[in-house]
């Protein structure tokens, strides 16, 4: 009902953020009760929700998109939090992975330190994203346009005394393109 006022009211499409479930330990997942799921996983229960916004809104011919971890591009099975990138891109229009090198962890395509390498890490992800998609279309199937989220902040947390600036988001923006993708969309919290 919120997605029609906002697409009555002119937005151009809708954006599912964070469509997911709750990222917690292994243990507290195991303890936790969704009334009314049944016996559906929660990947399943994602992808029908994306399927279901996309059938209830479809006179809006709006395009339906989902924001989901960057990891998601890389891991196999829903990462705990139902994110299934197979389930996703074939029911969403548009899926953005956050592929934020300051999120991704120690170790991670080799890095040590995955926030100093973001070309790397971005070009790498993507490139995932892009051959997991592949089989898909192989076999004559439909996938959504893959849009990465880019990191336009300085992940001051990490305390690593790196600055994310221009010449960062140049760098970011150019991983993109050499994975084969031609869009992305920056992220910086402060400005949101």
């Amino acid at each position: 009902a919120i997605a029609s006022e906002a697409l009555d009211m002119g937005f151009a499409e809708v954006q599912w953020d964070y469509v997911r479930f709750p990222d917690v330990t292994a243990s507290q997942r195991q303890s936790m009760v969704y009334p009314g799921s049944g016996d559906v996983t929660r990947e399943d229960n994602i992808q029908q929700f994306l399927a279901y916004s996309k059938e209830h809104l479809r006179r809006y011919r709006v395009p339906i998109t989902a924001d989901v971890f960057g990891l998601v591009t890389y891991m196999d099975g829903d990462v705990g939090i139902g994110q299934n990138w197979e389930k996703v891109i074939t029911t969403a229009d548009v899926v953005l992975p956050m592929v934020y090198p300051s999120h991704y962890y120690a170790g991670m395509y080799g890095f040590q330190a995955p926030n100093a390498h973001p070309y790397e890490i971005i070009r790498i992800s993507m490139q995932d994203a892009v051959e997991r998609t592949r089989p898909v279309y192989a076999v004559g199937g439909r996938a959504g346009e893959i849009i990465p989220w880019l990191q336009a902040f300085t992940a001051d947390y990490l305390r690593d005394g790196l600055t994310y600036g221009a010449s960062q988001l140049r760098n970011h923006i150019q991983a993109t393109y050499d994975s084969g993708l031609k869009s992305w969309v920056l992220c910086n919290p402060a400005t949101s």
